[in-house]
């Protein structure tokens, strides 16, 4: 707990040292610009920095500030040593907004359109308005060349994280605020074999959004296992003033370990090895579906694909993706479910 709250004192105090700092950046900018050819003396600036902060300043101070608004800000600010001044030199017409705004790297530009495009490029996405609201306003903290190469990428990225599932935002902002504030949650909830909706009462420990929906970590109250609710099979989501305990041997890395697509067993986790035909094999291989993933190249083209899980159903159905062009090995129960899924296929084709 200790350590904790010394983080978060030290995190606030950078988060102020930053704000200071920006608003010096703002300053010393504004006023360069503002003296023109004429230029200003390390002297002059710091009697401004001076007048509108209360605060006073070293030269060093001044050449760091000038050096990051040349190296990371792209201002053209000039020393004229013959006349010991600094003259601002552009960029030429600046808008006020974009005097200090902060560059991205080209990678950073990249994964940024990665993240918004699925949302920004289908209109039918529940967050496609606040995804286009947000590039803007994020755009406007860019300066201008990058901003139009935002825009650009943002259109040219053909991303897709999966189907769109229309989902209740006001349901994911009440679970949003019960893990925060550790609040259980009243909620009508039907599992995927339930014939109907029961009330339930949960105690929320993570919200999850895997492949395009979104899923809900929680105990049943009081004090059960976490489990895995999908958000779009519970209706009438209510934020109780109910307080509960977090379970201290939770965390969000433990529990994904042996979960496949969103499905988790109970028990302990199985060695799973799968050999796929050439080109079935090829394709699964050229995506990773699990941190436990390994592949093995085999004679003939085949590879083997194995895991470690600690449940058999979602990988029984990845599984039946490919079509009889892959073998279980191990263990036998997935095997025996895989052979009898099958029959089941065939009996009803």
């Amino acid at each position: 707990m200790a350590g904790t709250k010394k983080r978060d004192a030290g995190s606030n105090a950078q988060k102020a040292v930053n704000k200071i700092k920006d608003q010096r950046l703002g300053l010393i900018v504004r006023y360069l610009m503002k003296k023109g050819a004429p230029g200003a003396t390390n002297t002059e600036i710091m009697d401004h920095l001076l007048q509108e902060l209360g605060e006073t300043f070293v030269s060093r101070t001044i050449r760091r500030d000038i050096d990051h608004l040349r190296n990371f800000r792209g201002h053209n600010i000039e020393f004229v040593p013959t006349l010991q001044k600094w003259i601002h030199r552009g960029p030429p017409g600046a808008d006020p907004d974009d005097l200090v705004a902060e560059r991205l790297t080209a990678m950073e530009l990249t994964a940024l359109c990665q993240v918004m495009a699925p949302m920004l490029q289908q209109a039918v996405h529940p967050y496609h308005a606040d995804a286009t609201t947000a590039l803007q306003k994020i755009g406007r903290m860019l300066p201008p060349d990058q901003r139009k190469e935002l825009e650009a990428q943002a259109k040219r990225i053909r991303a897709n994280a999966g189907p769109v599932v229309d989902v209740n935002r006001a349901a994911i902002e009440v679970v949003k605020r019960a893990v925060k504030e550790n609040l259980e949650v009243d909620v009508e909830y039907a599992a995927r074999d339930d014939k109907k909706h029961s009330q339930r009462a949960i105690q929320p420990h993570e919200l999850v959004l895997y492949e395009g929906k979104w899923y809900v970590l929680a105990a049943d109250a009081p004090g059960g296992e976490v489990k895995t609710f999908f958000l779009n099979r519970g209706r009438n989501w209510r934020l109780t003033q109910r307080p509960f305990r977090r379970k201290p041997d939770f965390s969000l890395e433990a529990y994904m370990d042996g979960t496949f697509q969103m499905m988790r067993g109970t028990g302990p986790k199985q060695k799973i090895r799968l050999l796929f035909e050439p080109v079935a094999g090829k394709v699964a291989s050229e995506q990773t579906v699990h941190p436990s993933q390994t592949v093995k190249p085999k004679p003939g083209g085949r590879v083997e694909i194995g895991f470690e899980l600690n449940s058999l159903e979602q990988i029984r159905r990845w599984i039946l993706r490919f079509e009889g062009q892959v073998q279980v090995l191990a263990p036998a129960e997935l095997k025996k479910q895989v052979r009898e899924a099958g029959k089941r296929i065939a009996q009803r084709s």
